[in-house]
Parts: C-alpha cells; sequence; structure tokens
C-alpha cells in the first residue's frame, strides 16, 4: 500500500500515537523515509506534541522544584532576633554617640553633681553678718534718704 502526501498526513497523529494498524504504520513509515516533506512535518508534529505532553505532566521540572523549594525556604525563615540585628552595618559614628552620650551622662553625675540644699546649717560666714547687724543704723539710713 502507498500513500500521497495527503493520506500520509492525514494518519500522522494517529501514527505518534501508534493507533494505526499494522498496514497503515507500515504505509506511513514508508511514504516518511521516501518523502523529505512529510517526514520534516512529521518532525514538527512529534516536537509539538512532545511539548505538550511535557507541559501537560502532573510532576514539575527540576527549575520548577528549586524555585519552589527557594521561595518557601524564604517565606518560612524565622523573623529577625536579637543576635542578627547585630550583623546589620551600621555606620560606626551611631554607636560612637551613643558611648559618648552616655559617658558624658555618667561623668555629668557622678562628678558635677549638684550639693545638697538639705543641709540648713548657717555657714561662718551668714552668722557673722547676723551679729553685726545694727537696727538703729538701718533707721538712720532710711530718714537720710527720706
Amino acid at each position: 500500500m502507498t500513500l500521497t502526501c495527503d493520506q500520509c498526513r492525514e494518519h500522522l497523529i494517529d501514527y505518534h500515537y501508534r493507533e494505526t494498524n499494522g498496514t497503515t504504520s507500515r504505509a506511513v513509515a514508508s511514504h516518511l523515509s521516501s518523502c523529505t516533506s512529510c517526514a520534516v512535518e512529521y518532525c514538527r508534529l512529534d516536537a509539538d506534541l512532545g511539548g505538550i505532553a511535557a507541559l501537560l505532566e502532573d510532576e514539575p521540572g527540576p527549575r520548577v522544584l528549586a524555585n519552589l523549594e527557594r521561595e518557601v525556604r524564604h517565606a518560612a525563615r524565622p523573623k529577625r532576633r536579637l543576635f542578627d540585628l547585630l550583623q546589620l552595618r551600621v555606620p560606626i559614628y551611631q554607636p560612637m554617640a551613643v558611648l559618648l552620650a552616655t559617658g558624658a551622662m555618667w561623668f555629668f553625675f557622678t562628678h558635677l553633681a549638684l550639693p545638697d540644699e538639705t543641709d540648713s546649717t548657717p555657714s561662718p560666714s551668714s552668722a557673722a553678718e547676723i551679729r553685726d547687724y545694727d537696727a538703729r543704723t538701718l533707721i538712720s539710713i532710711q530718714a537720710n534718704v527720706l
């Protein structure tokens, strides 16, 4: 049995899926071995159907699995912890400013503390002024002013 190009093209999909009977399969194979245009068309059909079959597979490819695994690891990664904050890159002037401010506060409160005002004992100089006070002098000064 010999086939024309049109008859062969009608059987190409069935031939690809091996759904033709033995006589038709031999005739299509014989025609494909002798006709280059039908052989090229069969190769294109085979590539197209193979690509569609690969897309319809249940199991994803290795690249898809690798990307999916990377995204799951990233999403499941624990949030930043305290020791992770130490790994952040911070300019050196910020920690130095904090240390300098802390040191200045410590120096102020330990060395320059204000004296206690709870001690009400008069000093010797103020006691001398009180002893030397004379009310008559004050009255004479007021009389001269007026």
